[in-house]
């Protein structure tokens, strides 16, 4: 029997969790698309009577009702889930200049799908500041070493010249 680490299953229901949310979403907007319809529909069977001879009127009647009903949800939906995007690629765009203190943010209303994913790519980010933090410690580290061991060359040590010109390298990737 195969055995998983706990944060494994943690995040795989997680990520099912966002997955069923998105469904849920998607799901009521068919479903209240389906119950404008009936509605509609049920409308013209009140109204029968008075529209029976203009059954092409009820028709365009009931489709232009149901188009706007659906075009509706339709918009708040894509407001919810896609209108962050455009917000979080700018909000991106400054972290990716070097901005690594910076984090992505989502607004109460939007989709839970939208608010998981960009709680894992501020993990990443995390992930990337600490990585970025390591290494201009580490290049830090390496230059005042090579400072130090210059420092204690001779003059005449051929590779005197070679070392200096490395950690004028480094230098100038520090700044």
């Amino acid at each position: 029997m195969l055995k998983y680490p706990m944060d494994k299953i943690k995040k795989i229901k997680q990520r099912f969790f966002t997955t069923r949310e998105l469904r849920i979403s998607i799901l009521i907007i068919i479903l209240l698309s389906f119950l404008s319809a009936v509605v509609f529909m049920y409308l013209i069977k009140i109204f029968g009577g008075t529209i029976k001879e203009h059954s092409i009127l009820a028709f365009i009647l009931v489709m232009v009702g149901y188009a706007a009903v659906v075009g509706f949800l339709t918009t708040i939906f894509a407001h919810r889930f896609i209108g962050p995007f455009e917000r979080l690629r700018y909000e991106l765009g400054i972290i990716i200049s070097g901005d690594y203190q910076r984090r992505l943010n989502v607004r109460k209303r939007d989709d839970a799908y939208v608010k998981a994913f960009v709680e894992d790519v501020n993990k990443v980010i995390a992930m990337l500041q600490e990585n970025d933090r390591c290494g201009t410690e580490a290049q830090m580290d390496i230059f005042s070493e090579l400072s130090a061991i210059i420092g204690k060359m001779d003059d005449a040590d051929p590779h005197r010249k070679e070392l200096a010109s490395l950690r004028d390298k480094i230098s100038t990737r520090l700044r």
